[in-house]
């Protein structure tokens, strides 16, 4: 009788086996812990000295120098980019800083979802310069976010 190296039950190997596992599972799981303690690695935090457990595998990419986020976060340049920001990264931070009014504010048509997930309503830029100013967004069910574009961009085909 023999037992378990993961599990310590005891098993009877089949005659000639020199096993060590009761079973494939156990074999498997046992297998996966070794790997990680063999590719886990101890490191030191650049911001705090705190020691943390990192895969190699993230070292190789380049991670692996900071404990936490916000270790990160105080280690690395700041981020902000004020009004140089991108197109997406502006309107995250619309989504983030305004609040979702619950409907449409030239129709009143009710905030939703299409069965695609998509929202019914959008943040529409009043001015075209798509500012950090509350005051220059509107909520706009999409049928009212694409006439408004529209006649904005009529406007300034006009003004040329």
């Amino acid at each position: 009788m023999s037992k378990c190296s993961h599990c310590n039950k005891g098993f009877e190997p089949t005659r000639g086996s020199k096993a060590k596992f009761c079973s494939y599972k156990c074999n498997g799981l046992y297998s996966g812990v070794i790997r990680r303690q063999k590719a886990t690695v101890i490191k030191s935090c650049l911001c705090c000295a705190k020691e943390f457990k990192i895969m190699k595998g993230k070292i190789r990419k380049g991670e692996g120098k900071y404990c936490s986020y916000s270790c990160s976060a105080k280690m690395t340049k700041n981020s902000w980019k004020g009004d140089n920001v991108s197109y997406m990264g502006l309107h995250a931070w619309i989504r983030k800083k305004l609040v979702d009014p619950n409907k449409c504010e030239h129709c009143n048509k009710k905030n939703g979802r299409f069965p695609s997930g998509y929202p019914f309503l959008q943040w529409a830029n009043k001015s075209g310069e798509y500012k950090r100013d509350k005051e220059d967004w509107l909520r706009l069910c999409v049928k009212c976010h694409k006439a408004y574009d529209m006649d904005r961009k009529e406007l300034l085909c006009a003004q040329s």
